[in-house]
């Protein structure tokens, strides 16, 4: 395998956030819960964190980060366009109604 793939789409809205995928690795190396997020304009691949809350504000933790700035960019243009694609990224992507008690 010579390039990425994403599996497991769940496109959603809420706040910056766009959606959920996972996404294979050249590696085969498989990274679950990796999301998409939009922001000003801006669109980006987060990769799963840890929340916690400190000071009585909530924060997050990474749990997995490449160890170069050169590398971390690599990955946003490779992969990024993929979310995209597969979670069909429109201004018609469902808003989520936190209210809903289930």
């Amino acid at each position: 395998m010579n390039e990425f793939s994403i599996t497991n789409p769940k496109p959603i809205r809420k706040g910056a956030l766009l959606g959920f995928f996972d996404v294979e690795m050249p590696s085969g190396m498989i990274i679950r819960g990796t999301m998409l997020f939009e922001k000003e304009g801006r669109r980006w691949v987060g990769l799963p964190s840890k929340e916690y809350t400190k000071d009585g504000v909530k924060a997050y933790s990474p749990i997995i980060e490449f160890g170069s700035k050169d590398r971390a960019e690599k990955f946003q243009q490779l992969v990024l366009p993929l979310a995209e694609k597969a979670l069909l990224v429109s201004e018609d992507t469902q808003e989520i109604d936190d209210s809903v008690p289930f």
